[in-house]
C-alpha cells in the first residue's frame, strides 16, 4: 500500500472484499478515516497487477490518496499422502500420473477420460508422475485454481502401487478452489488409501499378473493331456 500525505495526518483501515481470485474484477475497497467510512470503491480491472486508487477529501479540503495493488497468482501445489487402508501407516512407493488440460500437458498422446456431473464424457492429458516417499508424501506444484470464470480438473490416476498393495482403480478427479475444504494456503491435501494384496500375486512390476496365469493354464493343460494318455494305456487291449 502507498500511503501519500497532503496537510493533516490520517489514520487509514484498508479492506478489500469479494476478492474473484483470478479474474481480477468487481474488487471493492473500503477506507475508514478516523472512524468514518468512506465511500466504497469497486475496482475494475486487469492485467499483471489489480490496484485501486481513490481519494477522500476532508473538511479542511486536504487529502490523502491510497494505491492498492495486488499481485496475481491462481496456482497451488498437490499434496498426496499415501497410507495403508487399516494402520494408516505412510506407504513409500506408490506412483501417480497427473492429468489436466491440454494447455497443460507434457504428453498429448497419454489421455485419460472421465464424466462430469452434468454426465459428460472428459478428456485429459498427462502432466506429470510422482512418486511417495519414505513418508508416504507426493507432491506436485503449479497446478492452477479453479474459480467463478475458469474450472480446471486434475485426474490423479495411480499406476504403481507400494510393494504387497492392491493398485487403487478409482479415478479421483480433484476440482480445487480457495473454498475447498482440504486448500489452505496454496497447498491442497488428499490422502488416499491401499489395501495389502491377499493372493501373493503382483499387481505390477516384476513378471505381472499374466506371467502366473499363462503358466497355470499350461501346468493344467499338461495334466490334462498326461491324464488322457494314462486313461488310453488302461483301456487298450493287449495284443
Amino acid at each position: 500500500m502507498i500511503l501519500m500525505k497532503h496537510k493533516n495526518v490520517r489514520i487509514w483501515t484498508i479492506t478489500e472484499y469479494n476478492y474473484i481470485y483470478a479474474a481480477y474484477i468487481d474488487t471493492t475497497v473500503v477506507a475508514t478515516v478516523d472512524g468514518t467510512t468512506t465511500p466504497t470503491v469497486t475496482v475494475e480491472d486487469t492485467g499483471t497487477d489489480r490496484y485501486a486508487c481513490f481519494q477522500t477529501t476532508f473538511s479542511d479540503s486536504s487529502s490523502d490518496t491510497v494505491l492498492i495493488t495486488n499481485t496475481y497468482t491462481n496456482y497451488f501445489t498437490l499434496s498426496l499422502q499415501k497410507v495403508d487402508s487399516d494402520t494408516k501407516e505412510p506407504l513409500q512407493g506408490a506412483e501417480f500420473k497427473i492429468y489436466g488440460a491440454y494447455s497443460e500437458a507434457t504428453d498429448v498422446d497419454d489421455q485419460i477420460t472421465y464424466t462430469d456431473g452434468s454426465g459428460a464424457t472428459q478428456t485429459l492429458y498427462y502432466i506429470s508422475t510422482i512418486t511417495s516417499d519414505a513418508n508416504g508424501l507426493a507432491t506436485i506444484s503449479g497446478l492452477r485454481l479453479s474459480d467463478t470464470t475458469n474450472t480446471f480438473a486434475y485426474v490423479l490416476n495411480e499406476s504403481t502401487a507400494p510393494e504387497g498393495y492392491v493398485r487403487s482403480t478409482d479415478v479421483k478427479v480433484i476440482t480445487v478452489t480457495i473454498d475447498s475444504a482440504n486448500y489452505d494456503t496454496g497447498v491442497y491435501s488428499v490422502e488416499i488409501e491401499n489395501s495389502k494384496t491377499t493372493s501373493g500375486l503382483p499387481e505390477t512390476g516384476g513378471l505381472g499378473v499374466d506371467f502366473y496365469i499363462i503358466s497355470g493354464l499350461f501346468l493344467i493343460a499338461c495334466a490334462v493331456l498326461l491324464s488322457c494318455r494314462y486313461f488310453n494305456l488302461l483301456i487298450k487291449p493287449a495284443k
